[in-house]
């Protein structure tokens, strides 16, 4: 990923060196030639507000069989990622409407901070249990958009915006999903609480049972043109959750983009 990256930049500077005194639009922006390009950026990762409520209701339903008091908290962050795409472009005629198609790779994931503590007025063995979990999924995945529409909007002959919307599907090809767990107990409400065990988990997301690596989605940003370079904010959201029966987990990206056409 690192080395496709730098190729990337490498070329853009190329194109700034050999083009410095050519600032004007492509030509297929106009003439509905087709426009080749490529984009180069970092993706915030993470999955929708419903996963929160899901994995609360998951926390609830493994630790609770009568009615202690107890408390749940989770907390989802989103984690960083670096995307590449090479894509075309072709306007229908000379209309600013245009269709273009996308293939790119790029990484998916989310943090889960998970705590849970309940106090048992029944039990004589123990007064408070406190479990606190943290899990880290975090995916490499190849990109092919088909459809991409958009419009572009030429403010004069070197510079244009640019807003477009398509649908994509990505394939997991490396990733790895692990858990970090701490159980705290405290016997007697006079003594601290002290830890009693921890435990780690790792999985393989092409081995890991109830893993779904494909995912389908749509896709769409707004961006602006000057000459032949391009910077762009974008959003996608998957439609598959993450895991098998639980539709709670679905992938979403906030994307910054720089991009250069030949």
């Amino acid at each position: 990923m690192k080395r496709i990256l730098f190729t990337i930049f490498a070329m853009c500077a190329v194109g700034v060196v050999s083009q410095a005194q050519v600032t004007e639009l492509p030509d297929g922006f106009t003439s509905g030639k087709t426009v080749w390009m490529v984009h180069a950026g970092a993706g915030f990762n993470g999955v929708s507000t419903d996963g929160i409520e899901t994995g609360t209701n998951l926390w609830v339903r493994a630790m609770l069989s009568e009615p202690y008091n107890w408390s749940c908290d989770n907390e989802y962050k989103r984690k960083f990622g670096m995307n590449f795409s090479v894509a075309f472009t072709r306007n229908f005629g000379k209309s600013p409407v245009y269709w273009g198609m996308e293939l790119g790779i790029g990484k998916r994931g989310f943090k889960q901070e998970s705590s849970f503590e309940y106090f048992d007025i029944s039990s004589s063995s123990y007064d408070i249990i406190a479990i606190g979990q943290t899990s880290n999924l975090l995916a490499e995945y190849v990109q092919f958009t088909p459809i991409n529409i958009g419009y572009r909007y030429l403010i004069n002959d070197k510079m244009a915006l640019d807003a477009h919307a398509g649908v994509f599907t990505s394939y997991d090809y490396w990733g790895h999903y692990t858990t970090d767990s701490k159980v705290y107990i405290d016997m007697d409400s006079y003594s601290p609480i002290g830890e009693l065990s921890t435990s780690q988990a790792y999985w393989d997301v092409q081995g890991m049972d109830g893993y779904r690596k494909f995912d389908t989605g749509i896709i769409g940003g707004i961006g602006f043109w000057y000459g032949h370079f391009h910077i762009e904010c974008g959003y996608q959201y998957g439609f598959v959750s993450v895991f098998k029966g639980d539709d709670g987990y679905h992938c979403n990206s906030w994307q910054a983009k720089l991009g250069y056409a030949f």
